[in-house]
């Protein structure tokens, strides 16, 4: 009886110890042609980890790349404890534009949900204007609004 009860003890502590490793954040972007044109440095990569709070989430944008066509991928994190199954955020309601005024439209996004919260990745269609000396993402749904400046080729930015 002690053997199978110990037994039953190490089987679910692997089976736990899994399932965290696995909803453990990753480094993946969600795009496959994005991750190959990274490795070739192919591309501008702006860290940024500007934070904004909805409800009982936080909202990270991690890192913006523009790739060599200068199509736009907004990186994204969203942090709630313990995380409300069911809800997603909807990443698509997300505006960019730059500070010349040019809007730049959604061409698909990736998302992962974790314990914790979601990874997500969105494209948006270039090409970027040459001009433009930031960017600016905004969110304004359901009575909920939040804002972040991210100026282009430097570290940083603003997050409201």
């Amino acid at each position: 009886m002690k053997t199978l009860r110990r037994s039953i003890i190490i089987i679910c502590g692997i089976m736990t110890l899994i399932s965290v490793f696995e909803n453990l954040p990753t480094n993946s972007h969600g795009f496959s042609d994005l991750e190959r044109d990274i490795d070739d440095s192919a591309v501008i990569q702006i860290s940024t980890e500007q934070k904004a709070k909805i409800d009982d989430r936080t909202i990270i944008v991690r890192k913006i790349i523009i790739d060599k066509d200068r199509n736009i991928y907004v990186q994204f994190r969203s942090v709630s404890f313990p995380s409300r199954s069911g809800w997603t955020f909807r990443w698509g309601s997300f505006r960019l534009y730059d500070d010349k005024g040019e809007e730049y439209k959604i061409g698909g996004y990736y998302s992962s949900g974790k314990i914790w919260g979601e990874d997500a990745s969105v494209k948006y269609k270039g090409p970027l204007n040459q001009d433009a000396k930031e960017l600016i993402l905004e969110y304004d749904e359901y009575n909920r609004y939040m804002k972040f400046v991210i100026p282009i080729g430097e570290e940083g930015g603003q997050g409201e």
